[in-house]
């Protein structure tokens, strides 16, 4: 199942942050954006149940776009913004 920001709601709320606990570090930049630069990102989330098994995250700053893959996100890429971008893939 595909999920944006659009639907953001308490359940997929609480898959995040799963998510980050069991991994800080890499999805440190996710929740970060999500708390204090939410006017500037963008995200797709692939769902397995309530359970978030991949994510294209796309940050739009005021010099770069950075993108980050992770997970199985195969069936997001397609998504893609055309901007140069960094990508970071985990």
């Amino acid at each position: 199942m595909l999920r944006s920001l659009f639907e953001l709601d308490l359940r997929l709320w609480k898959g995040i942050i799963r998510l980050y606990m069991s991994d800080p570090f890499t999805h440190i930049y996710l929740l970060y954006d999500l708390i204090y630069e939410l006017d500037r990102i963008e995200v797709l989330f692939e769902l397995t149940g309530s359970n978030i098994i991949g994510y294209l995250f796309v940050w739009r700053g005021p010099r770069a776009v950075c993108i980050h893959i992770w997970g199985k996100a195969e069936s997001l890429v397609s998504n893609l913004p055309c901007d140069e971008a960094i990508v970071v893939i985990h």
